[in-house]
């Protein structure tokens, strides 16, 4: 998984929320986000892509919030046909609610299934739902991005062109608490 496009990552998931994103060294949590990581806390059950799925996240000692998913037959793999897992947690974005956070991602090696992006996003509305996202379809997007001061053209202003992913369609799945 080294080989994941952080930048790609960065720029599909900052969609969804324009809050701040916190970054996470080795995949630890930050010790102010490990009250809200409760609600990320257990085994889960649903169906993911049409495939009936068991989830089951934890903390371990070192703070690293670990999520394992495993199908009907024990395997360890979310999609059929693709042999990627979950991987460390990267991020976690928080939007504008301080240290609740709305989704964290991690890794997952999409490009290798058959999927155009790579990570996986979790999310959760309380103590006993998350939700699993992978992107399925997407497109790229080019604008110009300027910076800098602009006062009617006496000012320096830098201007670049800069791509961006736009999410299209997604993979998801909700998983309830057992």
């Amino acid at each position: 998984m080294k080989n994941l496009n952080w930048l790609v990552i960065l720029f599909v998931f900052s969609a969804f929320g324009l809050g701040c994103e916190e970054k996470v060294s080795d995949g630890k949590l930050p010790a102010q986000f490990l009250d809200e990581a409760q609600r990320f806390i257990g085994n889960f059950y649903g169906k993911f892509n049409g495939k009936v799925i068991r989830v089951k996240t934890v903390l371990d000692s070192e703070n690293r919030l670990i999520v394992k998913s495993y199908d009907d037959v024990d395997a360890p793999f979310l999609l059929s046909g693709c042999s990627s897992r979950i991987g460390n947690l990267l991020s976690i974005n928080t939007g504008n609610n301080g240290n609740k956070f709305e989704y964290a991602l991690f890794e997952f090696d999409g490009k290798s299934c058959g999927l155009p992006e790579n990570g996986l996003r979790i999310s959760s509305g309380n103590n006993q739902i998350i939700a699993i996202s992978l992107v399925k379809k997407s497109h790229k997007v080019s604008r110009e991005h300027c910076h800098g001061v602009d006062r009617v053209n006496r000012g320096m202003r830098t201007c670049e062109m800069v791509t961006e992913t736009v999410v299209d369609e997604w993979i998801s799945g909700t998983f309830k608490k057992y």
